[in-house]
């Protein structure tokens, strides 16, 4: 299943993934260079996160959630010559790590992120220069300050800053870009929104809950904003994925059904939804610009099955700019004009 399990923190063109039970870092500027070995963990993992350290530009602190609660966290300085596009095995020194279950209950993480502490803490007294949030199976969020020093010890490495407890299985988190407002969704067709007081301590407030809308009567013909054959009893059950765009005025929610919707934060009613379930083959004819071969105008006959969006990115670019990227279970890549919903281009993964 395509999930967001890949990250380029740092260095354009060399990306870090989850491979059985180690982080594995890939130069895509030399794909023939073997792939190294970056630090094994000893469960079967489940989220995987990656950030460069603000104060530190050679170093790169990475996160692994697993089945049971495990959290591997670990903070590594690679050498100035290894932040050069051209492949280098020099081994990347770590500086600590710390493998932990940090509640009591044994469930699922789902996700785990990053974020500049100075985004969350205007008190001016952060010990801490990032903050990581983890959600999962417990219906909780729990945020915690990282002690990036090496010196500290490991009881001491994560301290709880926040929490807040939904009514769901939690599946994904993401902050919007000001720091301000959190998105949570899970194992309901609904998409939560909280407000973040920043400080010391972090506290999150109930803002508002959207709920993903069914899709419309077949149209007479196939539009981006809905399919032809959905029929009126399909509906989400769970989202699986969320995303903020660049400038904060919009976020995205995916489901297992394949539905996508887009809301403007001033407004109520999604700016954008799309269907991938029973989307007939011919969905994409004509809406394809094909010029180098990797494009194509149709996706594999599933019936409807396995359709399931498991990952959605807003990206941004010079100019103002906008790209909304999200991945269909296992094969397909769908890219679309994030300012005007109306160019789109689907990739289908070898």
């Amino acid at each position: 299943q395509l999930r967001h399990l890949l990250a380029c923190p740092q260095r354009r063109g060399v990306v870090y993934f989850i491979s059985d039970t180690a982080i594995v870092e890939r130069n895509l500027f030399s794909p023939q260079a073997p792939p190294r070995k970056i630090i094994e963990y000893n469960f079967e993992p489940t989220c995987f996160a990656a950030t460069a350290v603000p104060s530190n530009p050679n170093a790169i602190l990475f996160a692994v959630g697993g089945l049971r609660s495990q959290l591997h966290i670990s903070l590594h300085s690679f050498s100035p010559s290894t932040t050069s596009p051209q492949p280098t095995y020099t081994p990347p020194k770590l500086i600590w790590k710390r493998d932990c279950t940090p509640s009591d209950e044994i469930d699922i993480v789902n996700t785990i992120i990053f974020t500049p502490t100075s985004l969350t803490d205007d008190s001016g007294r952060a010990g801490s220069e990032l903050r990581m949030g983890v959600s999962g199976n417990n219906s909780i969020v729990r945020f915690f300050d990282i002690a990036l020093q090496p010196h500290v010890r490991d009881d001491q490495r994560l301290q709880l800053c926040g929490q807040v407890e939904l009514e769901t299985f939690i599946n994904h988190l993401s902050i919007s870009p000001n720091g301000r407002t959190l998105l949570c969704a899970g194992d309901t067709p609904k998409a939560y929104l909280y407000h973040i007081t920043p400080g010391q301590s972090v506290t999150l407030s109930h803002i508002t809950t959207y709920i993903l809308p069914p899709p419309p009567p077949p149209p007479q013909s196939p539009s981006l904003s809905s399919t032809a054959t959905s029929p009126p009893n399909i509906r989400s059950v769970a989202c699986f994925s969320t995303a903020w765009s660049p400038d904060g005025f919009k976020f995205a929610v995916a489901s297992q059904e394949g539905q996508l919707c887009v809301w403007d934060v001033r407004s109520t009613v999604p700016i954008f939804t799309f269907w991938t379930t029973f989307r007939p083959n011919s969905y994409w004819k004509g809406r394809i610009q094909d010029n180098t071969g990797l494009f194509h105008s149709t996706r594999p006959d599933d019936n409807g099955l396995d359709s399931g969006i498991r990952s959605v990115e807003f990206t941004g670019g010079p100019g103002g700019r906008e790209l909304l990227l999200w991945v269909e279970h296992t094969v397909n890549l769908h890219v679309i004009d994030a300012r005007t919903f109306d160019l789109a281009t689907h990739i289908i993964i070898p």
